[in-house]
């Protein structure tokens, strides 16, 4: 799933509630949070654990999670 930005480089909770409601709603059969379109690349750090405890509050065990960990820094990706 993609990760909604505001224009000054956060990330856009309110609209990446609305995605989540959507795919929900449409019925898919599980969601990947980072995934190489979710920006794995980019965040980091606190901000990639935020993320992931958004999706899987908002989800609520409503669809499977898989939680990409790819990045562009093997060694910062294996810590």
């Amino acid at each position: 799933i993609v990760t909604p930005f505001n224009t000054d480089g956060t990330i856009d909770w309110d609209s990446y509630k609305r995605l989540l409601k959507f795919w929900i709603d449409g019925k898919v059969e599980y969601l990947v949070v980072l995934g190489t379109t979710g920006e794995s690349a980019t965040v980091h750090g606190a901000e990639k654990q935020d993320v992931f405890s958004f999706v899987k509050n908002e989800v609520a065990g409503q669809l499977p999670l898989v939680a990409g960990i790819g990045g562009n820094d093997t060694m910062d990706v294996a810590r």
